[in-house]
Formats: C-alpha cells, structure tokens, sequence
C-alpha cells in the first residue's frame, strides 16, 4: 500500500451455528478427569477446525456448559472476572481445570498410574489405560526413557 500502511486483516466471524456443525459436547460439570480433558481437547479442536479468534472461544466454549458446569461459571465470571472486557480462553480454561480437576481426583489417578501393572490386561487394555492416565502426568515421564521404563 502507498504510504508504508498496511491493511489490518478483517476479524474472522465464527457464528454459533457453524461452531454447533462441529458437534462439540455439552458438558455438565462432571468429577471425571478423563470427561474433562475430552470436552475441553474437543472444543479447542472446534476451535482450530474454524479458526475461531481469541474474543469468541470463552463465548462459544461456555454455551456448551450446563447444569452445574453452567452455574459455577455464572459465579466464577461475578467472582473472578467483574468488570472484565474479556476473558481469554486460557483464563478459562485454568478456572475451568481447577474446578473440575479436583485435587482428589488427580491423587487418585496418579496413584492408579504409578500402580499400573499389566498383570492380567491384554496388552491392547494395559496401552489404553496406561495412555489414559499417564497423560494427566507428563511430568511423571519427562522423556521416552522415563516413559519405557514405567511402560514396562
């Protein structure tokens, strides 16, 4: 352009209905760890697939919410973010990971995975449930080595 300008990019515009086209899943407000990493890996997918700009992912990720979910998000943004012009996805999404990544949860699960033996598993369960919990834990396995030794 004349004059060194350059022209600012239009904003992409994502409406609900082509998020919804995504299939992206309600969520309840549910005490599963698994649950949780599935809805938010989900919706960030969504997001990815479309493009979606920061300023619309809190808007369209919490119209997924419901029930419980729902209401502590109501409580959380009076609470937390009054006043707020917006709220990014990764503020979200730490509120989010706080509240329904229980701490009790998380001891559990990493107990489960530190306990985890083959024993009678076929090798397909023993994978599936070794892949399910160790990624809660990446610090658990920081290399391959790390993660072939717990593996085996």
């Amino acid at each position: 352009m004349a004059g060194g300008r350059h022209a600012t990019p239009p904003i992409k515009v994502v409406t609900f209905a082509e998020f919804n086209k995504t299939n992206p899943p309600i969520f309840m407000g549910t005490e599963s760890l698994d649950e949780v990493d599935n809805w938010v890996d989900t919706v960030q997918t969504s997001f990815k697939m479309l493009d979606v700009p920061e300023e619309k992912k809190v808007i369209l990720g919490t119209y997924l919410l419901r029930e419980y979910a729902k209401y502590w998000w109501k409580g959380k943004k009076i609470l937390k973010f009054v006043g707020a012009t917006m709220i990014s996805w990764e503020e979200f999404r730490q509120e989010f990971e706080i509240e329904f990544h229980p701490r009790h949860l998380i001891e559990e699960a990493q107990e489960k995975f530190q306990d985890l033996v083959q024993g009678t598993k076929t090798v397909t369960e023993y994978v599936n449930q070794f892949v399910r919990l160790e990624k809660h834990f990446p610090t658990l396995c920081l290399d391959k080595a790390g993660k072939v030794r717990k593996f085996i």
